[in-house]
């Protein structure tokens, strides 16, 4: 049996109420409400390491893609999926095991059809990632068997 990771900070909810498909694989994830916008975290575990003994940088990147949740919500879109259309991410410093990584986003612009953002990944107030991404207002969730509990920011 695998140890027990610690806990998230206060504030911090699971991510995924119901189906977790790869994200169980690669969370899990936790998200709480920042300024006007979700904030989200993972802590990395041995699973997440390279052979270097630090994050792999495609840990990094599928959390990366998470930024979705946040420029969702920003836009005002949570009914919407929103595939990834670009995906671009800057490895600024190394992320050792047992760190608490947050992702905090923007909106950058809102077209008829894709949404803008990006965002930085910090450990202990300093930044580990720089990541800009586009992604596509696609099918109303509804269509895609999400079920949105209320007050859960909602899963990608």
């Amino acid at each position: 049996m695998a140890p027990q990771s610690p806990a998230p900070p206060n504030g911090y909810e699971p991510l995924f109420a119901g189906h977790l498909g790869f994200s169980g694989l690669t969370g899990p994830y936790f998200v709480r409400m920042g300024e006007g916008a979700p904030m989200l975290g993972f802590r990395v575990e041995e699973r997440h390491l390279n052979p270097s003994g630090v994050c792999h940088g495609g840990a990094l990147a599928a959390f990366a893609d998470y930024l979705a949740v946040i420029v969702r919500h920003v836009a005002g879109a949570t009914d919407f999926s929103t595939p990834t259309v670009t995906l671009s991410i800057d490895y600024l410093a190394p992320v050792p095991l047992g760190s608490w990584v947050e992702l905090n986003g923007r909106l950058l612009r809102r077209t008829k059809s894709l949404l803008f953002g990006d965002g930085v990944m910090q450990v202990d107030g300093a930044v580990v990632t720089r990541v800009d991404a586009i992604f596509t207002l696609g099918r109303p969730r509804a269509d895609l068997g999400f079920d949105i509990p209320p007050g859960v920011v909602s899963a990608v």
